[in-house]
């Protein structure tokens, strides 16, 4: 019986090779289909597509590989194809020359341009982190520990900008970093416009204090509280405000807010009456755009706005 195997097994082999399909030579390399083998590749399959399928654990799937067109294609059942070992449970790591995200304009519709980026920039929380499964971690130091991760949380991200962040079939969130771009060139463009309105706004105050001729001892006199503009502005390291507080006034003191209208910073001012001036340091707060108040017996006098640029 053995015997009628092994020469049946050899008829075949005999067949595929006779037809140029399946030939396997002595040195261990294997080609399928009218080719020979390439370079120092072990395996040479010719052909326009391959298809792998998979029927089991209640669905069905497959992967293709287009080789027909000029750039060959990689497709699957769903719409990702995902880099995961299913052995060890745990995503892989891509090297790449360059990625090209698809974006035709043709392809789209309900165009409409971002707004209010800014907030949702302020909104975004970076964090630095570790994988609680070392295995995850391909990132080593010199004496070989683990290095910390840098990114975003997307539970958090999905808050502000549920466009970025999607779900896989087990449930794991995952975030389009690519999305945030957008979102950070918008904030940008919006930064740049309110630092000129501020700079417009500086040299407004200058060109009409140098024409009129009215100095604050003239305001002064009609007993009103003055809050002036920090200088300088946009600062980076530090910043100094000046302030006038009338005669007859109880407690006076600078708040500094963020946009959103929670308060950061509380200057209590205790040098009495009469001009005076705090001065704020950038380290105390992060980068972007805040008001500062005059609060004089708990009523707020004047509002102004101040730009830090780093810490």
């Amino acid at each position: 019986m053995k015997k009628l195997l092994l020469i049946f097994s050899i008829l075949c082999i005999c067949t595929v090779g006779s037809n140029a399909q399946l030939k396997y030579r002595s040195n261990g390399k294997l080609t399928m289909g009218n080719v020979e083998p390439v370079g120092y590749y072990t395996t040479h399959l010719f052909g326009w597509g391959h298809y792998y399928s998979w029927v089991g654990n209640g669905y069905d799937t497959f992967m293709k590989i287009c080789l027909g067109v000029a750039s060959p294609r990689i497709s699957g059942t769903g719409d990702q194809i995902v880099f995961y070992n299913s052995e060890t449970s745990q995503y892989n790591s891509i090297q790449v020359k360059s990625v090209y995200n698809y974006s035709d304009a043709r392809a789209k519709t309900n165009i409409v341009p971002l707004r209010n980026a800014i907030d949702k920039v302020l909104s975004l929380n970076p964090v630095t982190y570790n994988w609680k499964d070392p295995g995850m971690s391909v990132r080593k130091s010199a004496a070989g520990g683990e290095l910390g991760e840098v990114g975003f949380l997307a539970q958090e991200v999905e808050l502000v900008l549920p466009e970025a962040v999607t779900e896989d079939e087990e449930g794991n969130k995952l975030i389009n970093y690519s999305a945030i771009i957008p979102l950070l060139t918008e904030s940008m463009k919006e930064l740049t416009g309110q630092i000129e309105a501020l700079n417009k706004e500086v040299d407004d105050l200058r060109a009409a204090k140098s024409t009129s001729g009215i100095e604050s001892e003239m305001i002064k006199d009609a007993n009103k509280p003055i809050l002036y503009q920090n200088t300088p502005n946009p600062f980076g390291t530090e910043t100094t405000i000046k302030y006038y507080i009338p005669k007859g006034r109880q407690s006076a003191s600078i708040c500094v807010f963020n946009l959103q209208g929670s308060m950061l910073l509380k200057k209590p001012i205790t040098t009495g009456v009469g001009e005076g001036q705090i001065t704020l340091s950038a380290s105390d707060l992060k980068s972007g755009i805040y008001l500062y108040t005059l609060l004089i017996d708990n009523k707020e006098v004047d509002t102004k706005r101040m730009l830090i640029t780093t810490n």
